[in-house]
């Protein structure tokens, strides 16, 4: 049961941790004026800087997708997300379909 308990928490931080990293880089990026991923991906410095933060930060593999993933989440636009939507639904991970789902429902009501 203790065991159970402490894999339980473990998960909680290192989903904690892996928000803030991804919160972290989307906010450096935006205070460089990098607003989208296609402008931080052109953008070979800042590419380069990003991926270092994502190799210390990181644990695992893993965690190196989940960031990246929650990165799209900020920085794709409408189009993007619905493009990234597809994947998922294939392998049925409705968790990450939700959270696209969300973040399009967000982008289209600040359109309106």
């Amino acid at each position: 049961m203790i065991e159970k308990f402490y894999s339980f928490n473990e998960s909680l931080e290192s989903e904690t941790r892996i928000q803030d990293i991804s919160n972290g880089i989307v906010r450096f990026l935006r205070d460089n004026k990098i607003s989208t991923w296609e402008e931080m991906d052109n953008n070979e410095f800042t590419r380069n800087v990003i991926n270092k933060i994502i190799d210390k930060s990181a644990k695992t593999f893993k965690e190196v997708g989940e960031i990246k993933f929650l990165m799209k989440l900020e920085l794709y636009n409408i189009k993007e997300l619905k493009g990234l939507l597809k994947p998922f639904l294939e392998i049925e991970d409705y968790r990450k379909c939700k959270k696209i789902k969300d973040r399009i429902d967000i982008l289209q009501s600040n359109l309106d």
